[in-house]
């Protein structure tokens, strides 16, 4: 997303919500210092999948690839770059 949509949807998020009114809205996003800092003063909830987790899943979903289900080690190869580049996302 260019800054310039990514700034302008920030604010128009952040005008949804004026401090003084009963409005809750919740806001999900990668882990972007820009967005970041513009929820600055907000509450704000960390979420990281486990490792273990992201394998499971990988792990469910591989039959769904075509040649992938044939071959184990492949699966395995598949499993751990995933898992190791995903860093808790």
């Amino acid at each position: 997303m260019s800054d310039n949509v990514r700034s302008k949807s920030i604010e128009t998020l952040l005008c949804l919500q004026p401090r003084e009114t009963n409005i809750n809205l919740l806001t999900t996003s990668r882990p972007v210092p820009d967005i970041a800092a513009a929820f600055d003063g907000h509450s704000r909830l960390e979420i990281l999948a486990q490792r273990d987790d992201i394998e499971g899943y990988l792990r469910n979903r591989m039959s769904n690839l075509r040649a992938v289900p044939k071959y184990s080690d492949l699966q395995r190869k598949i499993i751990s770059c995933i898992a190791n580049v995903a860093d808790g996302m």
